[in-house]
């Protein structure tokens, strides 16, 4: 999830590679998909996903019980410049969020809002994680050099 380079063991900043599956619904398109109509200029891939972690200790309002806990994780990206261009531009983003529903008691709005709120990021109801990202892809004669601002 991310830009990053999957050959490095470090992983992505969010979930890596290497981590445990955990079972989700998702809707993606995993591949960078170019838009016809702009001749080949643009390109995007993204991915929208609820998933179920399962009961696991968590602490709320001074006491810790296990609570069933959801996952929540979209992202998207963007490619300018043609696939056989030697110079490509990247940026987008990604968002994750751990949670359970027992944070609807605390706040104070319905299901429907809260979760509103935990998909836009506009409260943090639960544990969040994410990155705002940007990158190159220059590729030489034998060479493909990567870069990215490191998190």
């Amino acid at each position: 999830m991310g830009l990053c380079d999957s050959s490095l063991s470090s992983g992505a900043f969010a979930i890596s590679g290497n981590s445990l599956g955990i079972p989700k619904i998702q809707i993606a398109i995993p591949k960078f998909y170019t838009i016809p109509i702009l001749g080949g200029l643009f390109a995007f891939r993204g991915n929208y996903s609820e998933g179920f972690i399962g009961q696991i200790p968590v602490y709320l309002s001074g006491n810790s019980d296990n609570k069933v806990v959801y996952f929540h994780q979209k992202s998207f990206y963007g490619r300018l410049g043609k696939p056989e261009w030697k110079l490509k531009i990247y940026g987008g983003f990604n968002h994750q969020i751990l949670w359970c529903k027992d944070l609807i008691a605390l706040s104070k709005y319905s299901l429907v809002k809260t979760y509103l709120n935990i998909v836009t990021g506009k409260n943090r109801y639960g544990d969040s994680l994410g990155s705002i990202d940007i990158g190159f892809d220059y590729i030489f004669n034998n060479l493909r050099l990567f870069g990215y601002p490191d998190q």
